[in-house]
C-alpha cells in the first residue's frame, strides 16, 4: 500500500475511534440518568457493552497501523 492509502485508513480509524468514544460517553450518560429516575439500566448496559467491545476493536486497528 503507498503512504496516501495508509493515512486515509488510519485517519478512517481516528475518525470511528473518536465516534466509538463519543457514543461509550453518551450511553454512560444515559445510564446515571435512568438510575437517577429508578429505571431498569439492564438493556442501556448490554449496549453499553457492544460499544466498549467496539471501541476496542477500533482501538487495535489503530494499533495495528
Amino acid at each position: 500500500m503507498d503512504r496516501n492509502t495508509l493515512l486515509h485508513g488510519l485517519a478512517e480509524i481516528e475518525q470511528y475511534l473518536a465516534l466509538s468514544k463519543a457514543h461509550v460517553s453518551n450511553q454512560v450518560e444515559l445510564i446515571a440518568e435512568l438510575d437517577r429516575g429508578g429505571h431498569d439500566t439492564t438493556e442501556a448496559r448490554n449496549v453499553l457493552a457492544t460499544l466498549l467491545e467496539t471501541k476496542e476493536l477500533h482501538e487495535c486497528q489503530r494499533s495495528g497501523f
